[in-house]
């Protein structure tokens, strides 16, 4: 005992509880996780998806849950993905319109015949 740590250490006096609380599988888990952050349950993917099968109202919502602070991060991720999505395919079909006014006989004055 010369001030020195001792190498032995086969006692173990610290509390195993709040590395405990950070497992997923502890019970209480959740009870420390934000609300937003949490796992969305098969309930509020169902009310999303019924929400987002509304023909104008889906668009609102997915600007709302897409942006919005309050919105959980599990549903808010899928909003900005399915916005991309949309973009990606508005894209698609905006070149494929170009395409076929070019190179086709349709014109904006209406049908050419040769």
């Amino acid at each position: 005992m010369n001030g020195t740590p001792s190498t032995d250490q086969t006692s173990t006096s610290a509390p195993l509880a709040p590395q405990q609380k950070g497992r997923p599988g502890h019970p209480g888990f959740w009870d420390y996780v934000h609300p937003s952050e949490r796992p969305m349950t098969v309930k509020d993917w169902v009310i999303t998806q019924l929400i987002l099968a509304l023909p104008v109202i889906n668009l609102v919502m997915l600007f709302v849950w897409a942006f919005g602070k309050t919105s959980n991060v599990n549903r808010r991720n899928y909003c900005r993905a399915s916005l991309w999505m949309f973009l990606f395919v508005m894209v698609l079909y905006l070149l494929a319109l170009v395409g076929l006014l070019l190179y086709s006989n349709i014109s904006p004055g209406g049908i050419r015949f040769s």
